[in-house]
């Protein structure tokens, strides 16, 4: 089966007291990658750091914008939610990274290291020239299609 996730909640414009920043500076000690030299980027908000990210400029486009996409749709889906979330476990970090800026962290480039809410993911092995059939991409007809609830569906 397939979970079918369509929103209609957008998240609208950036709160006026949520304050992004960013230092980005060139990461000497990582090794480069498909020749590139990766950037470490700190993204703050109202002035606390929130997300580490290394990341490559101008790797793999199409995944970049792939991921992109995705974040644009989960932050449809946390608009939707988070009038149901008590305040108590709202953040000015979450609301910035997971709603109103959930693109931020990727435009600097393909990340190959993210540190964000506790959590570290790493890219361990890149090949830039593994291909993979478009098939692996799809999702076959016969699956049976669920909408999420509260948030839209087929």
């Amino acid at each position: 089966s397939v979970l079918v996730i369509e929103p209609s909640t957008e998240p609208g414009p950036l709160p006026a007291e949520l304050v992004l920043t960013e230092t980005v500076r060139v990461s000497e000690s990582a090794p480069a990658v498909a020749g590139r030299q990766p950037r470490e980027i700190s993204l703050e908000v109202n002035g606390e750091p929130c997300r580490q990210v290394v990341a490559v400029e101008a790797l793999m486009p199409a995944a970049l914008a792939g991921v992109r996409d995705f974040n644009r749709v989960m932050a449809r889906v946390q608009a939707a939610t988070l009038p149901r979330l008590p305040a108590e476990f709202r953040s000015d970090c979450d609301l910035a990274e997971l709603v109103y800026a959930p693109t931020r962290w990727l435009s600097f480039g393909l990340p190959v290291e993210d540190r964000y809410a506790g959590r570290r993911q790493q890219l361990l092995h890149y090949e830039p020239v593994t291909e993979v059939e478009d098939r692996l991409f799809g999702v076959p007809p016969e699956y049976r299609r669920m909408a999420m609830p509260g948030v839209g569906g087929p």
